[in-house]
């Protein structure tokens, strides 16, 4: 395939993708492949803060594109994901250009029955692909999100959008205690 008509097809699919929404469980196939397509489609980062991943057809997902020299860097929640055996944390965290950080939210005066803490959570569900391309919304990255729960997955490229988008997800890396 000629390169110009590779990235003219690839200018094609983004446009497709952006401003995209997605119910589930209804359109849960079409929500995963637009997720599994844009994680193919990165070039050189991929940024997913995520409340509970245990989709194992995503971590395998990012696991290729890290083998194509992409950067991940995943930030979970810490009481979703530290002692969950279901979470893909390890397997990821083990990867070469992974980056993955447990991140919990701020304290709070109020008791938190999920952290067991007076602390709140890292509550986000979104991924940024090279920058350019956002998908946010309320599902967690679950066979239960994407099979059973009725959940939301947008698709953007507003550049505005994605500025704060970035912005969001430099202010959290900054607040992680360590990337594992």
């Amino acid at each position: 395939m000629k390169l110009p008509y590779f990235l003219a097809l690839f200018a094609l699919f983004e446009a497709a993708l952006a401003h995209s929404v997605y119910f589930l469980p209804k359109q849960n196939k079409e929500a995963e492949n637009a997720l599994l397509t844009g994680i193919e489609n990165a070039k050189s980062t991929i940024d997913i803060a995520l409340y509970s991943f245990t989709y194992k057809d995503l971590a395998k997902a990012l696991r290729q594109a890290s083998k194509r020299g992409v950067v991940v860097t995943l930030i979970l929640d810490t009481s979703q994901n530290a002692d969950n055996p279901q979470s893909v944390l390890t397997t990821l965290a083990k990867l070469y250009r992974v980056k993955v950080c447990l991140l919990s939210g701020l304290k709070s005066k109020r008791y938190n029955r999920y952290t067991q803490q007076y602390i709140g959570l890292m509550h986000n569900k979104m991924m940024i692909i090279d920058k350019t391309l956002l998908f946010t919304g309320s599902a967690n990255w679950s066979t239960n999100s994407f099979h059973n729960n009725y959940e939301t997955i947008s698709v953007d490229d507003d550049p505005h959008i994605l500025q704060q988008a970035n912005d969001a997800f430099k202010d959290m890396t900054q607040k992680c205690p360590g990337f594992l």
